[in-house]
């Protein structure tokens, strides 16, 4: 079979858009971002100090520069797609959301030990539809939330994550890319069902939908 568009067989054409698509995400993340890819396993255990439980585009990455410069390892969603692990670490957080918000087993402070070894801070999501989780979890850290006009929200998200998600490629990777775009994919769909239907409503295996996210979330 031929890709009729680009002249390539089907299995090069999905290659190719599966690396575009990938090379895409990536690099507007670390223009964003600047953030250390550091594998798990090269990290120490840190006692957790803050927690920036705000959403993403609330100022979560102008939080994480800060932190580290005032000597803090912040963990922000970045690390997930910058990490050698990738794959895994979306896993992860994957059976986070599945245990705490839709199987009724919160995740506790052994579990969040476990996927933020060696950080002390977190910002943006997946943490902070875990804020009440992890405010039992280190009930001595330190809390921030950082908020925004929701109209200035919705036009920053549109103009980022949900341009991502509009991607053709991504609508047809989702189901082709088991490695990458499923997984990513499959993590925010969780991520904003939590954040704007709350624990018990979220409809997990529904398409996502932006309109019913803002008319129903951002209130």
């Amino acid at each position: 079979m031929v890709c009729i568009s680009c002249s390539l067989p089907i299995s090069q054409a999905h290659q190719s858009l599966k690396m575009a698509a990938e090379a895409a995400f990536l690099a507007n993340y670390r223009a964003r971002v600047a953030i250390r890819a550091d594998t798990v396993e090269s990290r120490k255990n840190l006692p957790m100090q803050i927690l920036v439980l705000g959403m993403c585009s609330t100022g979560t990455s102008s939080m994480m520069i800060a932190l580290e410069k005032l000597g803090y390892q912040p963990f922000h969603m970045a690390a997930i797609f910058l990490s050698a692990q990738r794959h895994a670490r979306m896993h992860e957080w994957q059976d986070a959301i599945d245990q705490t918000f839709f199987r009724h087993k919160p995740y506790r402070r052994a579990d969040f030990d476990r996927l933020l070894v060696g950080y002390d801070a977190t910002t943006d999501v997946p943490c902070a539809i875990f804020a009440d989780q992890l405010i039992a979890a280190y009930p001595d850290a330190k809390i921030v939330l950082t908020v925004r006009d929701v109209e200035n929200w919705a036009k920053s998200m549109r103009r980022t994550i949900f341009e991502i998600i509009r991607w053709r490629s991504f609508k047809i990777l989702r189901y082709l890319d088991s490695e990458f775009t499923g997984p990513w994919y499959t993590l925010i769909h969780s991520i904003f069902a939590v954040h704007s239907q709350g624990p018990g409503k979220a409809k997990y295996d529904s398409h996502f939908d932006e309109e019913q996210y803002f008319n129903e979330g951002c209130r």
